[in-house]
């Protein structure tokens, strides 16, 4: 159940660099194979993705299709160097309701089986000790399902 990257780069003095394709994401739902987010269900992403330089934390968002920032981001600090390169393993767990989703009123009539409600990506934003160097990498889209069982 992993998922590669469809956008991957650097920026900044290149003291810090994501991998291109390093990023993978895996869930503990999954829609065809692929991981997944339950609408209706806490979920637990488990991503990881490789550096080479200067790697002082990151910051884990999710982005709807239109860019805008989903509201269960997480923070994480590195406590080491890392200058020759390594390979983080973190989890970002999330609450139920990630996309407000419409409701019919009155209507407790629930349609059988998971649906997919939306898509959101993984968005990474590593940066370097001296906030010098930023890296980005995002995940392809999660479809967010409802309705899990």
């Amino acid at each position: 159940m992993l998922s590669g990257c469809s956008n991957a780069g650097f920026s900044g003095d290149a003291t810090l660099r994501i991998e291109e394709d390093s990023l993978t994401v895996s869930s503990d739902h999954t829609d065809g194979g692929r991981p997944a987010i339950c609408n209706n269900r806490p979920t637990t992403l488990t991503y990881r993705f490789a550096f080479k330089g200067n790697l002082a934390g990151w910051r884990a968002e999710l982005y709807d299709p239109r860019g805008q920032i989903k509201p269960q981001g997480q923070d994480h600090t590195v406590a080491h160097d890392a200058a020759a390169g390594s390979e983080v393993e973190a989890q970002l767990t999330l609450t139920p309701g990630l996309l407000p989703l419409a409701s019919g009123h009155g209507s407790a009539l629930e349609v059988p089986g998971a649906q997919v409600a939306g898509e959101v990506s993984l968005q990474i934003r590593a940066y370097s000790r001296s906030a010098s160097s930023v890296a980005l990498i995002e995940s392809a889209p999660l479809p967010v399902l409802q309705n899990c069982p």
